[in-house]
């Protein structure tokens, strides 16, 4: 535990040095190890792959076009730890991607 939790007045139960001790009342625990559809599943980039990989599975669908001139609507978009190049596999990848494509929704209907 940091030094700063165990320093902290809002976690202690006591003032005395001899109860200094952090002490939880309550604590939520996820089961996702043994959540029966993900087992504790995570990204990770495959034997062969690439970051080019994770780009790709990042955008949006429809494509764009060859010519780059039309640009068809966004119907779907991909976020998620598992689409960030750096961050593949943490909480803050997914949270960066989910910003990647807010920025991406704001740009395309043109809000500032």
């Amino acid at each position: 535990m940091s030094l700063f939790l165990a320093n902290s007045k809002q976690f202690k139960n006591s003032e005395s040095a001899a109860e200094s001790r952090v002490k939880f009342s309550k604590v939520l625990k996820c089961k996702w190890g043994t959540d029966p559809l993900f087992l504790g599943s995570y990204s990770h980039i495959a034997v062969g792959s690439s970051g080019d990989d994770l780009d790709a599975m990042a955008e949006p669908l429809p494509k764009r076009s060859k010519d780059g001139d039309s640009c068809p609507p966004l119907q779907i978009l991909f976020a998620g730890e598992a689409t960030h190049r750096s961050y593949y596999s943490t909480t803050h990848g997914a949270y960066l991607t989910g910003l990647r494509e807010a920025h991406r929704l704001l740009k395309h209907f043109r809000v500032r």
